[in-house]
């Protein structure tokens, strides 16, 4: 029997399986990057806002923190925004549940395209395996 067909097919299999994980690496890295970036420039703007907070909170002037809230465009900024937006409207009650609502609605934000490093990442033992098959 002939099994050079297969051995052909099986080859043809090998370059397409290889492209896809190609693909999917230069895409995992292009996600990777952007994530860095974007993580990177709001933590470094972050830390600046809540070191100025740090140091007004000592006053207990909401005004002091309002002018704070307006320095940037952070998540920081704006979970400060609607906390004094909430304060002036219905006092301190219910603060707490205020910022609950702002993560959850916030975290998809910082979350964006981890569920596909996680797929990569989870599926790289079996490349692996693959490799050492050949």
């Amino acid at each position: 029997m002939n099994s050079l067909p297969l051995f052909s097919l099986a080859n043809v299999a090998e370059q397409i399986v290889l492209s896809v994980l190609g693909i999917g690496s230069i895409i995992s890295l292009a996600i990777v990057l952007e994530r860095w970036f974007f993580l990177r420039r709001l933590t470094k703007d972050s830390r600046e806002i809540l070191l100025k907070i740090e140091m007004n909170l000592s006053n207990n002037s909401l005004k002091i923190i309002e002018d704070v809230a307006k320095l940037g465009d952070t998540i920081i900024n704006r979970a400060c925004q609607h906390a004094i937006k909430h304060i002036h409207d219905s006092g301190e009650h219910g603060l707490s549940e205020l910022f609950h609502s702002y993560t959850i609605t916030v975290r998809p934000k910082l979350e964006k395209s981890l569920s596909y490093l996680g797929s990569i990442g989870s599926n790289a033992p079996y490349v692996g395996l693959y490799r050492d098959w050949e």
